[in-house]
C-alpha cells in the first residue's frame, strides 16, 4: 500500500452510482430537450454524468510516490472540468483551430489558478476547490456578457466594473440549459476533488510547494515573454478558448513599442502621404518648434476654398447602435424603417462606416472620432477612455477650441460612464451635459431619453451660444440594449414572413424607425437656420440581436463567412449633412477614425497635420479596423505577411504609439493647431467649463422620471 493505489467499492456505492447516473441522465434529457443548450456539448455533459457516477463508484487510496502521481493527475483532471466550463461560456464549441499549439496553451491557462492556490494554501483539496469556485465564477460572469453585449469578458472590463454595475440592473438575468451543463461540470470537478489525499509530510509538502510556484513563476514568464500571442486570432477568439484569449489580451495591456519606432519615422511616415505645399507639410516642420500664426494664415489661404463657410456649426451625433442589417442581404418589414435618411441626396454624403467593435466597446468609437486614432491596433476590449487619455492628450475638440468654437458634449446618461466626465474635460469640451440636464425629457421603453429629446437640447445649446460657432457632440441613448424591454411606447416594426421569429431584432427595428423620424425633425430645424451648419450622424457600433437573424439574411451560418462577409459585422451607417452645398456622394466606404477629417475637409477651417494625413491615408486604405484593411479597389487583407499595405500600416502604427503612448517626444505640432483666441475668449471657455464640470454639476439631482443608464458594453 506504501506506494500503491488501491481501488475498492461496495454495494451501496454501486446502487448509489447507478441511481444517480440514471437520474442526472433522465434530468439533462429533460434538459436537452425543454431548455435552450447547445449540441456541442451534449457529449460534455454525458461525460460529466460518467465522471459523477465514477466519484461515487470509486473509493480510492494512495501511498507514497503513487499518492503525489495522483495528486498531480486530480489537478490535471479539474484543469479539463474548466476548460469545458470556459468554453460553454463562450456558447461555443471546444478548441477548434489549425494550431495544435492552442489546446497547450488554454490547457496551461486553467492550470495557472490551480497551481496559484496550492502556493498559498498548501494543500491539494482546498486549491482544487478553489480553483473551480474561481473557474465557475469567471465562466458565468463571462457568459452573461457574452449574453448582454455579444462579446467576452476581458481583462479590461475589470477596470470598467463600476459602470457595469450601474447598468446590471436594466437586464433580465436568466437560468437555462447551458448554466445547467455548466453547474454539471462543476459538480464533477468538486466530486474528483473529494478524492484528494491528506497532505503530505510538511517538510516534503514545502518542497512540492516550492516546486509549484516555481512552475507557476515559469510559465508566466514564459507566456509573458515568448510571442504567444502569435497564435491569436481575434476574428475566431471563441474558437481560440477562453483561458487563452482572457491571458493574451491581459498580456497585450503591455503596449510595445513598434519594430523600428523612432520620431523621425513618425515625420517620414506622414511626409510620404501629406502633399509638401499643404498645411500638413508645414505643421511637420514647425512641429518641434512650433508654428506662427502668420504662417498658418498663409498654408490655410491654399486649402481653402471660397465656397466653404470658414467657420460652420458642427453637430456629431454618435447615434447608440445605430445600424443597418441591409449590410447583411435584402428583407422586408411591414414599416419604413429609415426611409427619411435614404431619401436625402442634395447636400448629403452617406455610406458605411467601418468600426472596431461589435455589439460593445462605445467609448472606444467615441474615442477614434474625436482622436484620429484607430483602436485597431490596441489590445482587444481596451478602452483608451480609461487607460490612454489625459489633459496632454490631442483632439478634434482642442483644434476647434483654438479657432474659438464653444465646444458642448451631451450624452443623457451617467455622467462618470467610461469616465466622460474626467475625459471630456482633458480633450477640451467647455461644457458637458449628462442626465441631471435633461429634465421633462421624452423616454423610449421607460428607461433612455428619446434622440429627440436628446437633439432638443442641440438645438438649446445652439440658440444660446452666442456670437461662437457651435461644436456639439452628442451620445445617445435611445438605442441601446437588451432589446427585450417593453417597447409598448414604440411602432412595431415586423420582419416580413418572419413576423414574432425574431423579436430582439424587431424591437430594434422599430427604435431604427424612431431614430429616422427624429433625425429628420433636427434636420428640418437646420434646414431653416441661415448660419452654415454641417451635422454627421454615425452609429457606434451594431446592436446585438439574434444572430440566427444575421445568418439568415447572409444565407449560411457564421462559421463559413469568408473575410468580406465577417466584416459585415463591423459596419454602422453615417450621414454628413450640411444646409448649404456640398459635393453629395452615396456607399462611401469611411472609417471611423477618418470620419472628422471627412467633415471637416467639408469646410474652410483650419486642419492639423494630422488630419490632413488621415484624408490622405483614406484614400489608400479608406477602410482599416480591428480585422483587416480595404484597399481602395474593395479589395480586403487582414494584418498577415500577405498584406501588401504593410509598410504603409506600418508607419500610420508609428504615429500612433508618437500620438498615444509617447508623451516624451510627441510632436504636437502635427496634431495640435496653436490657439488663436484672444485672453478673454480663452477665460471665457475656461469659465464654462469649470461650471459644467464642477461638484454642483457631478452631484447634480436626477430629474424625476428619468433613469440613470449607463453604458452596458463597460459589463
Amino acid at each position: 500500500m506504501d506506494t500503491a493505489m488501491e481501488i475498492t467499492t461496495s454495494k451501496k456505492r454501486i446502487v448509489a452510482a447507478i441511481a444517480l447516473s440514471v437520474l442526472l441522465t433522465i434530468f439533462m434529457v429533460i434538459c436537452f430537450r425543454r431548455a435552450e443548450t447547445s449540441a456541442y456539448y451534449h457529449s460534455s455533459s454525458a461525460l460529466a454524468i460518467i465522471a459523477i457516477g465514477l466519484a461515487v463508484l470509486l473509493k480510492i487510496k494512495c501511498g507514497g510516490r503513487m499518492a503525489y502521481l495522483w495528486q498531480v493527475l486530480l489537478v490535471l483532471m479539474a484543469s479539463g472540468f474548466s476548460s469545458v466550463l470556459y468554453q460553454m461560456s463562450q456558447t461555443a464549441p471546444f478548441v477548434s483551430t489549425d494550431e495544435p499549439v492552442t489546446y497547450f496553451l488554454n490547457w496551461g491557462c486553467c492550470l495557472l489558478p490551480y497551481l496559484f492556490f496550492y502556493v498559498v494554501i498548501g494543500r491539494v483539496r482546498p486549491a482544487i476547490i478553489a480553483g473551480g469556485v474561481f473557474s465557475l465564477g469567471v465562466s458565468l460572469v463571462n457568459y452573461f456578457v457574452n449574453h448582454f453585449r455579444g462579446s467576452s469578458f476581458l481583462p479590461t472590463d475589470i477596470i470598467s466594473a463600476g459602470t457595469a454595475m450601474d447598468v446590471a440592473g436594466s437586464y433580465s438575468f436568466f437560468w437555462d440549459g447551458t448554466l445547467t451543463m455548466m453547474a454539471l461540470e462543476f459538480a464533477a470537478l468538486i466530486c474528483w476533488a473529494a478524492k484528494a489525499q491528506p497532505p503530505a509530510e510538511k517538510y516534503t509538502a514545502r518542497k512540492i510547494r516550492l516546486g509549484a510556484f516555481m512552475g507557476l513563476t515559469l510559465s508566466v514568464s514564459l507566456f509573458m515573454t515568448l510571442d504567444t500571442e502569435k497564435f491569436y486570432n481575434a476574428w475566431w477568439d471563441q474558437y481560440y478558448g477562453y483561458p487563452y484569449t482572457f491571458c493574451i489580451n491581459l498580456k497585450m495591456l503591455q503596449i510595445k513599442t513598434p519594430e523600428g519606432y523612432s520620431v523621425a519615422a513618425v515625420e517620414e511616415g506622414l511626409t510620404e502621404l501629406a502633399d509638401e505645399n499643404s498645411t500638413a507639410g508645414a505643421l511637420i516642420e514647425g512641429s518641434r518648434g512650433g508654428l506662427t500664426s502668420e504662417s498658418i494664415r498663409q498654408e490655410e489661404a491654399v486649402s481653402s476654398t471660397d465656397e466653404k463657410p470658414e467657420s460652420p456649426n458642427i453637430i456629431a451625433i454618435m447615434n447608440e447602435s445605430w445600424g443597418d442589417f441591409g449590410v447583411y442581404g435584402d428583407f422586408e418589414t411591414n414599416l419604413p424603417v429609415s426611409d427619411f435618411i435614404d431619401s436625402l441626396t442634395e447636400n448629403t454624403i452617406q455610406g458605411d462606416l467601418s468600426v472596431s467593435v461589435y455589439g460593445a466597446g462605445t467609448c472606444d468609437s467615441e474615442y477614434s472620432f474625436l482622436t484620429g486614432n484607430t483602436t485597431a491596433f490596441l489590445p482587444e476590449n481596451a478602452r483608451p477612455y480609461l487607460l490612454y487619455v489625459d489633459e496632454s492628450s490631442p483632439s478634434l475638440v482642442q483644434s476647434l477650441n483654438a479657432q474659438n468654437y464653444k465646444t458642448v458634449a451631451l450624452h443623457p446618461g451617467a455622467r462618470d460612464a467610461w469616465s466622460r466626465d474626467t475625459v471630456y474635460q482633458d480633450l477640451g469640451f467647455q461644457e458637458f451635459y449628462s442626465i441631471e440636464y435633461f429634465a421633462g425629457a421624452e423616454v423610449t421603453r421607460g428607461a433612455y431619453v428619446s434622440d429627440a429629446s436628446s437633439y432638443d437640447k442641440i438645438i438649446e445649446c445652439f440658440e444660446s451660444k452666442g456670437n461662437q460657432p457651435l461644436f456639439a457632440f452628442d451620445v445617445t441613448i435611445q438605442n441601446h440594449g437588451g432589446y427585450n424591454q417593453d417597447a409598448s411606447d414604440l411602432e412595431a416594426v415586423t420582419i416580413s414572413g418572419h413576423e414574432g421569429e425574431y423579436p430582439l431584432a424587431e424591437q430594434y427595428l422599430s427604435l431604427m424607425r424612431k431614430t429616422d423620424q427624429d433625425f429628420e425633425k433636427l434636420i428640418r430645424y437646420f434646414e431653416q437656420v441661415e448660419e452654415p451648419t454641417i451635422i454627421v450622424m454615425f452609429g457606434d457600433h451594431q446592436g446585438t440581436v439574434e444572430p440566427e437573424f444575421l445568418e439568415l439574411l447572409m444565407g449560411k451560418d457564421e462559421a463559413d463567412w469568408s473575410v468580406e462577409e465577417l466584416q459585415q459585422k463591423y459596419k454602422t451607417p453615417y450621414i454628413i449633412w450640411a444646409n448649404y452645398p456640398l459635393e453629395a456622394s452615396q456607399d462611401e466606404a469611411l472609417s471611423i477614425h477618418s470620419l472628422a477629417a471627412k467633415v471637416l475637409s467639408q469646410t474652410g477651417l483650419q486642419e492639423t497635420a494630422y488630419t490632413r494625413y488621415l484624408a490622405e491615408l483614406g484614400e489608400t486604405l479608406p477602410v482599416i479596423n480591428s480585422l483587416g484593411v480595404m484597399d481602395s479597389q474593395g479589395h480586403w487583407y487582414t494584418y498577415d505577411e500577405t498584406n501588401p499595405y504593410r509598410e504603409l500600416i506600418a508607419d500610420y502604427k508609428n504615429i500612433l504609439y508618437n500620438n498615444i503612448f509617447d508623451t516624451e517626444e510627441r510632436l504636437y505640432g502635427l496634431y495640435t493647431l496653436e490657439d488663436q483666441r484672444t485672453p478673454e475668449q480663452r477665460a471665457a471657455a475656461a469659465a464654462s467649463q469649470s461650471e459644467t464640470y464642477g461638484d454642483d454639476a457631478k452631484n447634480g439631482e436626477i430629474p424625476e422620471g428619468l433613469k440613470v443608464v449607463a453604458p452596458a458594453e463597460a459589463f
